[in-house]
């Protein structure tokens, strides 16, 4: 009877051990300090947690609170601790700016810094997006929409966002990190000249010289004009004074600036390429430059998908590209297995086999579109295939970069313009 009556008291013992012990594990999960930041000190709080297999410490669940000479921040929002503070889920610190500023969000979005040696509130609209409008050589640098800030691994130190003096959130807040000046951009937006912007819902894409005008791209807004009003490009560009709040559209062919793709053409590149910036009056001016010859038309190859494509082009390219491909392959017009047109979409296929060397060149009349790739309804796994279409769009780019095959390149019409032409 001795054994069980000890061995419940073992049981019973370690039980209160365990439980204090899980006890000072829990009370150590949480964490609890302050980040002096300029005159800013930020209460931060957060849960830690650790990894068992890795045995990494991380943080969640983190709130920060503001503080300045040792009294809670005053914030429009009304849900307040005991100490009368406002705990938010992101701070940001700003070292671009000439003195000590801060970006908070959730509850509410907020730009914190001093003026005459008190805190100063300012509401920004949305947080969504940021961008730096001069952090390369003075012209916008990447968009990022990574700034949520739920999960942190270091708290240590506040997180911070650099890169330059003008500040874009969100695609429709100027912020002046210097002057601590904030404009809303377009609040109800409304289209300019029947373009929207910024469209695709993208990036701004350049800054004028005298930092007052941000350029976006803009797409004509076709279900809104009649027929008659529809131009041959859907794409412009929207140059925009954040200070004035308005804006002027930069119309452009997209044939004559060689713009095939909005999503993959349009780049600081391109756009020096095709335009210029004009003193005026009223400041830098965005213009087209008036070119004496465009650039020769060249093809495209996709290493993604291994294919080389030329767009847009007349039928007249297709036997002048077929005879030019056989011609690098070394292949004869033996080697065409299959040749047939669907007439449903004009899309003419052409089948070019040798052994387990498998081409197949098409091209649809209706898009301007003439690619080369591998044989995709045949097992086709030989890698000398993917060397061959690169080998091919090579050479062909460089005739065409000396000028060779121009003519047979067409004109870019939007959908729409060119719905309407088949339809007439």
């Amino acid at each position: 009877m001795k054994i069980p009556i000890l061995l419940t008291i073992l049981i019973i013992f370690a039980s209160y051990l365990y439980t204090r012990a899980k006890g000072k594990i829990e009370a150590s999960k949480y964490l609890s300090k302050d980040i002096q930041y300029g005159p800013f000190t930020i209460k931060v709080s957060g849960k830690k947690m650790v990894d068992k297999k890795s045995g990494m410490v991380n943080y969640t669940n983190v709130t920060f609170e503001i503080f300045h000479e040792g009294k809670p921040v005053a914030f429009p929002d009304t849900e307040k601790d005991k100490n009368g503070a406002i705990s938010f889920n992101t701070v940001f610190a700003l070292p671009d700016a000439p003195d000590s500023t801060l970006l908070v969000r959730y509850p509410g979005n907020h730009l914190i810094y001093l003026k005459n040696g008190v805190p100063v509130v300012e509401d920004i609209p949305n947080f969504e997006s940021i961008q730096f409008l001069d952090s390369q050589n003075g012209q916008p640098g990447p968009q990022s929409e990574s700034i949520w800030n739920s999960e942190v691994s270091d708290l240590e130190h506040l997180d911070h966002i650099e890169g330059g003096r003008y500040l874009l959130v969100s695609r429709n807040t100027m912020i002046d990190l210097h002057a601590h000046k904030i404009w809303e951009i377009n609040k109800d937006n409304k289209e300019l000249e029947n373009y929207n912007f910024p469209s695709p819902y993208n990036a701004a894409l350049a800054f004028s010289p005298d930092h007052k005008s941000i350029v976006f791209h803009a797409e004509f807004q076709a279900w809104r004009a009649a027929d008659k009003d529809l131009p041959d490009s859907n794409n412009a560009l929207v140059v925009y004074d954040f200070e004035k709040d308005s804006g002027y559209v930069v119309k452009y062919d997209d044939t004559d600036t060689r713009m095939t793709n909005r999503f993959r053409d349009i780049d600081l590149k391109w756009l020096d390429t095709y335009f210029e910036w004009k003193k005026s009056p009223e400041g830098d001016r965005l213009h087209l430059r008036q070119l004496k010859k465009l650039p020769n038309w060249t093809g495209r190859y996709n290493p993604d998908y291994n294919n080389y494509v030329l767009y847009p082009v007349k039928p007249g390219m297709l036997p002048v590209f077929l005879d030019f491909a056989l011609a690098q392959i070394g292949w004869s017009k033996d080697s065409i297995v299959h040749d047939e047109m669907h007439n449903n979409n004009m899309t003419r296929r052409i089948m070019i086999h040798s052994g387990d060397l498998k081409f197949e060149i098409q091209y649809k009349e209706s898009g301007q579109e003439l690619t080369i790739e591998k044989n995709h309804q045949e097992s086709n796994m030989n890698p000398e295939v993917g060397i061959l279409v690169k080998k091919i769009a090579d050479a062909f780019d460089a005739e065409l970069l000396g000028g060779k095959h121009q003519e047979l390149f067409g004109r870019i019409l939007s959908e729409a313009k060119q719905r309407q032409i088949d339809i007439n």
